[in-house]
């Protein structure tokens, strides 16, 4: 049943035609509020499936056969919602076509290219935002792309497709068949990877990949690589950066031996640096390309998390009266504190179990982050929320969980209505 709705998307281009609504996605309010209906049906039947569902009884193999399905099938739509996907068209065009620097030059400067006046949006004066290996990544696409808009467009699917699924095989692989449902068959998850194309679903890759050597046999070589796909994770969006030390603490806590932990130690900074080095080679033409993605993300401002607003709203009954400005910093400051409370607590920890411990202090530190740092808000960033509390979820089993993974995907849905 549940299919027959994302289907339903499919009428979106064709009515789009013939409204003559000529956007790169759609613009008319009333179709979107078809979609945005559609995906909030697709939320209900997701949620009730996965309270009535006999999992003991359903086969991995043929559910992930139909979601290798849907996955293929819902890829050949046009993006709906966001033009991210040819935002990155163009900045690899940037590296691969004119072999320039995307910290430094802007779409903006290459109004010649084959694609500009079809892929050009509000970003075209800004320089790329993402991390080294995504660049690397949507350069070599765009360069086997050429100038085919359409065969670009579909290579980077297909890219979002295949990591889409080996995500989700790998929570099925450290966790169980239902954990793999709660975040793969997720409509947020299902809509901004697959139709809409956003390459937050690399991070997540990254971060499920960390998750799966920490979880296999306690070896250095396993400790190494949990950290290493973790640094991979981070140089395609920084914001896993915050999770760094939480896996590390743990590591070096969980090794008992000196000389190991001496070892980890050195080889876990060679390996860091010598990756940030070879990813970080083709920008350093300028040093500003080790700083400008952050403050790229930093200087956003417009879509709050829910703390500034609250900051916002009711500082002013204690006589303090600050604008969204002033509010985000002080936001940024208590979730400063929480995080440094939570590393000392991990430093205190005595008794852990190594992975469900990480798992959980990430996830505890991405929602704290989420409720009160982010001053450029967008629905498809929930995904990582619905990812790290799928796995939490599976630690657990604590409702709790659950409903946050419920409430973080419907604010997600409603979102877009307050991006119109």
């Amino acid at each position: 049943m549940s299919g027959i709705f994302y289907l339903g998307l499919f009428l979106v281009e064709p009515a789009r035609k013939i409204i003559n609504d000529s956007g790169m996605t759609l613009r008319d309010n009333n179709l979107f509020y078809f979609v945005i209906i559609s995906l909030l049906i697709n939320l209900l039947i997701y949620l009730y499936f996965f309270r009535r569902g006999n999992w003991q009884d359903l086969s991995f193999k043929k559910i992930f056969v139909c979601y290798l399905g849907l996955n293929i099938v819902l890829s050949i739509m046009w993006p709906i919602s966001s033009t991210d996907v040819f935002s990155y068209i163009y900045q690899g065009r940037i590296f691969s076509i004119y072999h320039s620097n995307p910290y430094l030059a802007t779409y903006h400067q290459f109004q010649s290219d084959a694609f500009y006046h079809l892929v050009a949006n509000v970003w075209k004066s800004k320089a790329a935002p993402y991390g080294p290996l995504f660049i690397v990544i949507f350069g070599l696409l765009t360069w086997l792309g050429k100038i085919n808009l359409f065969l670009s467009l579909y290579l980077f699917k297909a890219v979002f497709v295949g990591a889409n699924l080996l995500t989700a095989y790998l929570v099925y692989k450290i966790s169980n068949l239902k954990t793999f449902y709660l975040y793969a068959f997720n409509p947020l998850v299902i809509f901004e990877f697959v139709v809409n194309g956003h390459n937050d679903v690399l991070v997540l890759l990254g971060c499920v990949l960390s998750i799966y050597f920490l979880s296999k046999k306690q070896t250095l070589k396993n400790y190494i690589l949990a950290v290493f796909f973790l640094v991979l994770s981070t140089l395609i969006k920084l914001t896993t950066i915050i999770l760094w030390p939480v896996l590390i603490l743990f590591i070096f806590k969980n090794i008992k031996d000196k000389m190991t932990c001496w070892i980890f130690a050195t080889t876990t900074f060679f390996v860091i640096v010598l990756t940030l080095l070879i990813i970080y080679a083709p920008f350093l033409d300028a040093w500003s390309a080790l700083y400008l993605p952050i403050m790229s993300q930093v200087q956003l401002s417009g879509f709050y998390s829910l703390g500034v607003y609250f900051v916002k709203i009711f500082f002013p009954l204690s006589g303090f009266a600050p604008d969204l400005g002033s509010s985000a910093i002080i936001n940024k400051i208590i979730f400063f504190i929480f995080y440094l409370i939570i590393l000392v607590k991990i430093l205190l920890a005595h008794k852990f179990i190594l992975k469900d411990s990480v798992l959980k202090y990430q996830a505890l530190i991405l929602v704290i982050l989420f409720l009160t740092s982010f001053t450029w808000l967008m629905p498809w960033y929930f995904t990582l929320l619905i990812f790290v509390g799928s796995l939490a979820y599976n630690l657990e089993q604590k409702r709790i969980y659950f409903n946050l993974i419920s409430l973080f995907t419907f604010y997600g849905i409603i979102y877009y209505l307050f991006l119109r």
